[in-house]
């Protein structure tokens, strides 16, 4: 009977006390491509297009800061090493004023992603598409794909198509972070941990896109030409600090964190103009350019606004059964 009312003690007790955790992103590298949306040309064909391309990137790395719009999500914490009792403790520097100046997730792109668009048309104006994507980055093989809808209309010498669709893309990430834990006992005074992880992994982020394209159609002339405007979400980092970091805790001891994860995201907006040429009935040789502008917090190297724009020329072939 004791020991019931003992652990029920312990129960109530521990339900009051409070918790408060907070993520600080140290520095993160990360590897992957942009989430470019497909890009579908719309003729008075009905049959399924199925078309391999290859995407070229001129920009080989961008650098930012961690999304800290959630208030439990902030910039590098700055530690001062103490020693109280023999015993080693860290704590946030005063010199840590301003958190989010500093660029402390560095992205970068591969050189060339390769990939498969497939458009299967269910009526005259409506079809379904898939793709699938892969690069091998920094002796890492990164694979992703994106899965959508195309409202179509082909009407006298030019088509519109609006695609809206998510992309499911794989990531590589060296993730250094800090979890501060102050903890508020119902009796005692309040006291902070410091926890520190660093995490090596690879994860897989959703995010949504929507692109709308204008296409000439002639057969009368050798080239025809296209034009789309994109509009599309970009989350590089979303993870859950789970590995202790060795070099503030050589044994592995750290503080627990219940579901604290780190996040950088952002958005984009492209412009993709380009041509397509007809080479047989059902081949045609598409040839453009996606020029993407981040309207979040990430810049190139240089920084500057014309340097942050990234140009990525593809090409692809459809193929048309």
């Amino acid at each position: 009977m004791y020991k019931k009312l003992l652990l029920l003690l312990s129960i109530i007790l521990s339900g009051c006390t409070s918790v408060q955790q907070t993520i600080y992103i140290q520095d993160v590298e990360v590897n992957g491509p942009l989430n470019n949306p497909p890009i579908f040309i719309s003729d008075n064909k009905s049959g399924i297009t199925v078309s391999p391309w290859l995407s070229f990137n001129s920009n080989h790395q961008v650098n930012g800061i961690a999304n800290h719009s959630n208030v439990n999500v902030n910039g590098v914490f700055q530690v001062d090493t103490i020693y109280d009792g023999g015993q080693l403790y860290y704590r946030q520097s005063n010199a840590n004023s301003y958190p989010y100046n500093k660029n402390n997730v560095r992205w970068n792109l591969p050189d060339i992603k390769a990939g498969v668009d497939v458009d299967l048309p269910v009526s005259r104006t409506i079809s379904i598409f898939g793709s699938f994507n892969y690069v091998s980055q920094n002796l890492y093989q990164i694979v992703g794909g994106s899965f959508g809808f195309g409202f179509y209309s082909v009407k006298n010498n030019g088509a519109v198509r609006l695609n809206v669709g998510c992309t499911l893309q794989e990531y590589q990430y060296d993730a250094s972070t800090v979890i501060v834990q102050t903890i508020d006992p119902p009796f005692g005074k309040s006291y902070t941990e410091v926890g520190f992880f660093h995490d090596i992994n690879k994860k897989s982020n959703l995010n949504v896109f929507g692109n709308l394209t204008y296409n000439t159609v002639s057969e009368d002339v050798p080239i025809n030409f296209f034009f789309s405007l994109a509009f599309f979400s970009q989350t590089l980092l979303n993870i859950k600090p789970e590995t202790p970091n060795t070099l503030y805790s050589p044994f592995g001891f750290t503080t627990s964190v219940s579901d604290t994860r780190g996040e950088t995201s952002t958005a984009y907006v492209s412009i993709s103009p380009g041509i397509y040429m007809n080479v047989t009935p059902t081949m045609r040789f598409v040839l453009g350019v996606n020029i993407a502008k981040d309207l979040g917090d990430f810049t190139n190297e240089q920084g500057s606004f014309s340097s942050s724009l990234l140009i990525m020329p593809m090409a692809k072939i459809d193929l048309m059964f």
